[in-house]
């Protein structure tokens, strides 16, 4: 019976140790034709946002339609405006009437249309005054003094060359000068050529020569 025993032990061990390795033998898994999950959720993922994005892009671009029934209403309502127009043309109209209905008073007037060349005159008249009635102006605040320029032109004057260099006017007396010829003289003074400094004003200094009163303007 041992030896019956010992020889199916042996067998047993045998038949095992022939199908032992077909434990470790690895399986391979046929390859997959279709798309993995997470392929078919980032192409849904994609679908949905293009559809989005033309949802918007088509919504934009049919918004600017409505607001062109404006621009043509605001078309509609530019024909209107030449009524003003000619509300304007006939207020100018009116103007250009109006002043000729003045003309026939001024023409019936005979004595009213004498002044207007009058008025006119004196306007040109200050066209000249800078040049021509300065002096007379001068003359007036020196209490009818003549200019050292028109005492000068006299054919008997023999005035010698003056020139005013420096002229300080002040409410005392004391602290008025002058510099004529480079001379510093006050009320009273005379220069080497005889002419004396009879008041200083703010014109200028009045002067005397040889019994003739002048100013040098300053």
């Amino acid at each position: 019976m041992s030896f019956i025993l010992d020889a199916l032990k042996k067998s047993e061990s045998d038949r095992q140790r022939q199908s032992g390795p077909a434990l470790f033998e690895v399986k391979l898994a046929p390859p997959r034709t279709g798309l993995p999950p997470w392929g078919l959720a980032v192409g849904a993922l994609l679908l949905v946002n293009l559809g989005v994005v033309m949802w918007m892009l088509l919504r934009h671009a049919a918004t600017p339609a409505p607001g062109t029934p404006p621009v043509a209403a605001a078309g509609a309502s530019a024909p209107p405006l030449p009524a003003p127009a000619t509300a304007v043309a006939a207020v100018a109209t009116d103007r250009s009437a109006a002043p000729a209905a003045p003309i026939p008073a001024a023409a019936g007037g005979t004595a009213g249309a004498v002044p207007n060349p009058e008025d006119f005159t004196p306007a040109s008249e200050p066209a000249s005054s800078p040049t021509v009635l300065s002096p007379h102006v001068r003359r007036g605040t020196a209490d009818g003094v003549p200019l050292y320029q028109d005492a000068a032109a006299a054919a008997d004057a023999h005035l010698p060359q003056l020139r005013l260099d420096l002229h300080v006017f002040a409410a005392r007396t004391q602290d008025r000068f002058v510099m004529i010829n480079m001379h510093k003289l006050r009320e009273g003074d005379s220069l080497p050529e005889g002419v004396q400094v009879e008041s200083i004003t703010p014109e200028g200094a009045v002067l005397s020569y040889n019994g003739s009163k002048f100013l040098l303007p300053r």
